[in-house]
């Protein structure tokens, strides 16, 4: 985890669904002296409790599900049998909005 820039990673069964959620944070609460024996599993966030989503979820309803800026800040998208097919976070959406917005602004010609 220490290389990439993620801070939160699913965990998954064998089939491919969400076991739960880990992030650095609550990686980093482990004592040192304990982190060579403690699973992910026992420090992640449990499944029941992370926000998920669908690819079909309109996302006015998914950042209001995400609510304000706390550290649930991302949704699991599971895909069909409910496996993981990603990570959507905050950051995500609001840079699919300005790039949006500076799509629709390219289009439009200059005097309009």
């Amino acid at each position: 985890a220490l290389p990439n820039p993620h801070h939160a990673y699913p965990l998954v069964d064998l089939d491919g669904r969400l076991a739960g959620m880990v992030t650095l944070e609550r990686i980093r609460e482990v004592p040192i002296d304990q982190r060579a024996w403690t699973r992910l599993i026992d420090v992640a966030v449990p499944a029941g409790q992370v926000t998920t989503t669908r690819p079909g979820e309109l996302l006015t309803d998914l950042l209001a599900r995400l609510g304000g800026w706390s550290d649930d800040q991302r949704a699991v998208v599971l895909g069909s049998r409910g496996r993981v097919i990603g990570i959507v976070t905050r950051a995500d959406i609001a840079r699919g909005a300005v790039l949006a917005e500076l799509r629709a602004t390219a289009r439009v010609p200059a005097g309009s």
